[in-house]
This record gives C-alpha cells, sequence and structure tokens, in this order.
C-alpha cells in the first residue's frame, strides 16, 4: 500500500510539472490505478473522471469512465450508514454515481458496457423514488441504438412502465407495458404482474374517462380488461 502512494505522489509530481505533456492523461490513470490499489478510493475516481471527461482521451477515456463507476459502487458498499451524517454521504455518493454512468453514457455511447451502466442507473433512480428521473433514463434506454440484449430492453421498458404508473400517466404505461409483454416469454415469472398491470392501467385510465364525463369511452375501455386480464381481480 506504502508503495502505491508513492507512486501515485510521483504520478501528481509529473502532472504538476508537465501539464501539457502528451503523457498527462496515461499518467493520470496510472495516478487512478495506484490510488485505487492504495484504497484510496475517492482520489481514484477524481483521477479516473479526469482522464474520461476532462481529458476525454480516446485511448483509456472509456476504461477510466467505468473504472469511476465500479469504484464508486464499492465506495458505497463500504460506506457506513449508522449515523444521519452517514446517510447524507451515502446519498452523495449515490448521486454521483449516477451522473457518472450519464456522463459515461454521452461521452461513450458507442462503448458496449454503455447500455448497461444505464440500465442499471435507471433501476437505481427509480427504487431511491424519482420518477420523472427514471422515466427520462428508461425511455432513453428503450430507444438504444443499436438496439441492447432483450434483459436489458425488459428492465428498461418495465422500469419506464412503473415510473410512468406511478406518476398516474397510466396512458403511457399501458403503452409501455404492453410493449414489456412482447419481450416475455409465456413461462416468465414477470409475465403475470405485468398483465396484471396492463389490466391496472386500463382500469385507472377509465376512471379519468368517468371524470371527464366520457362515461361510453370508459364503458368500452373497462370491458377491453377481461380480454387483457381474463379472470384477474381487476377484471371480475
Amino acid at each position: 500500500q506504502a508503495n502505491f502512494i508513492k507512486a501515485a505522489g510521483l504520478y501528481q509530481q509529473f502532472i504538476v510539472t508537465f501539464p501539457e505533456d502528451p503523457k498527462v492523461a496515461e499518467i493520470t490513470y496510472l495516478m487512478g490505478e495506484a490510488f485505487y490499489e492504495a484504497g484510496q478510493l475517492e482520489s481514484a475516481i477524481k483521477a479516473y473522471e479526469t482522464v474520461a471527461y476532462t481529458h476525454v482521451d480516446k485511448q483509456r477515456g472509456a476504461d477510466a469512465g467505468y473504472s469511476a463507476i465500479f469504484t464508486l459502487q464499492r465506495l458505497i458498499e463500504e460506506s457506513p450508514a449508522k449515523t444521519e451524517a452517514d446517510q447524507i454521504v451515502l446519498a452523495e455518493r449515490r448521486e454521483h454515481k449516477i451522473t457518472s454512468t450519464l456522463n459515461f453514457a454521452d461521452y461513450y455511447s458507442i462503448d458496449k458496457r454503455a447500455p448497461a451502466v444505464l440500465t442499471k442507473a435507471g433501476q437505481e433512480v427509480f427504487e431511491q423514488g424519482d420518477m420523472p428521473r427514471a422515466e427520462t433514463i428508461a425511455k432513453r434506454m428503450t430507444q438504444w441504438q443499436p438496439v441492447p440484449e432483450k434483459s436489458l430492453q425488459k428492465t428498461a421498458w418495465m422500469v419506464l412502465g412503473h415510473a410512468q404508473f406511478d406518476q398516474q400517466k397510466f396512458g403511457e404505461a399501458e403503452v409501455s407495458y404492453r410493449r414489456l409483454l412482447t419481450l416475455l416469454e409465456d413461462v416468465d415469472p414477470d409475465k403475470p404482474a405485468i398483465v396484471e398491470r396492463i389490466a391496472a392501467s386500463m382500469y385507472r385510465s377509465s376512471e379519468a374517462q368517468i371524470a371527464a364525463g366520457n362515461n361510453v369511452e370508459a364503458v368500452s375501455r373497462l370491458l377491453q380488461i377481461r380480454i387483457i386480464a381474463p379472470g384477474s381481480e381487476i377484471a371480475i
């Protein structure tokens, strides 16, 4: 550990002494690696993000950006959460990770790791209760090109549907859940719950139609629920 700290210090001296040198990005990345191995995670993150988003290094930028996300996750997992002050620091680190992930997706969208880290960010934001932001991230994932693997598509559409439902955007949620349904196999354990959510979205949409005085349209919509989810509690 002492040698890694010493190495990081020497790299730092190089960067300060020769700030315009072509090797500064490489040296900064090595400094980040040395800090990581020494267990000084916050310093490692700062170095990684400098390589990725200040130097935007073509050779190491994507790896540095991903390393920053990975290190932030480790920092979060190792953070205490006993006191109120601990909780504040933990929340700040979680927000930092989300920001770093979004930067990675912006700067290195062609990297094969980008879809997975962005999808994970959408999940985490949803779990934190920030529905508008979760919707924005998930919507971006559903439009990702080239189309990511099916498991990531499934997660993105699920987060999008849930975020829209929780914001009472029932018509939009129904569309998202229906799109999700096309990605599910008949034996998928999530399928019954998604069918139920489609029915619930239709039911809640019909309530809005009734409130607006569109009773005929509402009745028609309610009767369609039995086609989507026959035998369900909502259909009955």
